[in-house]
């Protein structure tokens, strides 16, 4: 009886600890590439309507800057491997903070056009279609030593 109630203790409070943790669940629909700029709908789960929109604002300059697009024109990541993200950790925490540097990435938002569903009681999934300014952010990883300039090592 005891291991029963432990076991239920222990999914109860799992299942609890899962539903708060969905900040890296996005998934995104390319819709073109012009003049240094990528436009995109990007979803993502959240709790709160609020958090959802900070979020997904965040997630469109990750998508960026470390996934790229795989459409008919690729669009590769502007940063290449896992290692240049470790190594400048202390910058990327800056970057990404709350109402941090990466909004001056962010050309267009449709903040007024935040579509929002329930999937179920703590978990929202939400729209949003972004404009995100990749040549800027390119220069700016550039500026601060983190990717190589294209002329470099030629």
């Amino acid at each position: 009886m005891k291991k029963i109630l432990l076991l239920f203790l222990i999914s109860c409070f799992t299942q609890q600890i899962i539903a708060q943790s969905y900040s890296n669940e996005y998934e995104t629909i390319f819709l073109k590439s012009e003049n240094g700029k990528v436009y995109f709908t990007i979803f993502n789960y959240c709790k709160k309507e609020k958090a959802c929109l900070e979020t997904l604002k965040m997630d469109a300059v990750k998508v960026v800057l470390f996934r790229g697009f795989s459409s008919e024109n690729k669009i590769y990541s502007i940063i290449k491997d896992y290692k240049t993200l470790q190594n400048n950790k202390t910058y990327f925490d800056e970057f990404f903070k709350k109402n941090g540097q990466y909004l001056n990435y962010i050309e267009y938002s449709g903040d007024d056009f935040i579509e929002v569903m329930d999937i179920y009681k703590k978990k929202k999934k939400a729209a949003l279609t972004i404009c995100i300014l990749r040549d800027n952010l390119l220069m700016e990883m550039q500026s601060q030593k983190i990717v190589n300039k294209l002329d470099n090592g030629f």
